[in-house]
């Protein structure tokens, strides 16, 4: 009786072990928001996806100042629009890779107004 136990727990053990080898890897990626005084960005992990906003009635257009490890630099997504208009831009960012972006608004004559860098996973 104690060898069929102990041969019932080892191939409890064994299948359970299996089936957590096979099992499919998770989506990771993560979403995330940067706002600034005059626009927003909203980064959509699931399609790559930002939606950049105008939020303020001044005539400075928003953007979205990003990049990706891809030793390329910056990279700029600009909302042609007016102040309440958002647009959505498609990109194709490997997969689990780090993307960082903000928030801007263009200032002619100073410095752009930008958020903070926000961080997450494609």
């Amino acid at each position: 009786m104690k060898k069929l136990l102990r041969n019932a727990v080892s191939v409890c053990a064994a299948s359970l072990i299996c089936g957590i080898g096979f099992a499919s890897a998770a989506w990771a990626g993560t979403d995330g928001l940067s706002e600034t005084d005059g626009a927003s960005v909203r980064f959509i992990s699931y399609g790559d996806k930002f939606t950049v906003c105008d939020t303020k009635r001044d005539g400075a257009a928003a953007y979205n100042d990003y990049f990706w490890y891809d030793n390329m630099g910056e990279h700029r997504d600009v909302n042609p629009g007016s102040a309440g208009s958002c647009y959505t831009f498609n990109h194709n960012f490997p997969e689990n890779e780090a993307v960082s972006f903000r928030a801007c608004e263009d200032q002619p004559l100073y410095p752009d107004d930008c958020d903070s860098w926000v961080n997450r996973i494609a």
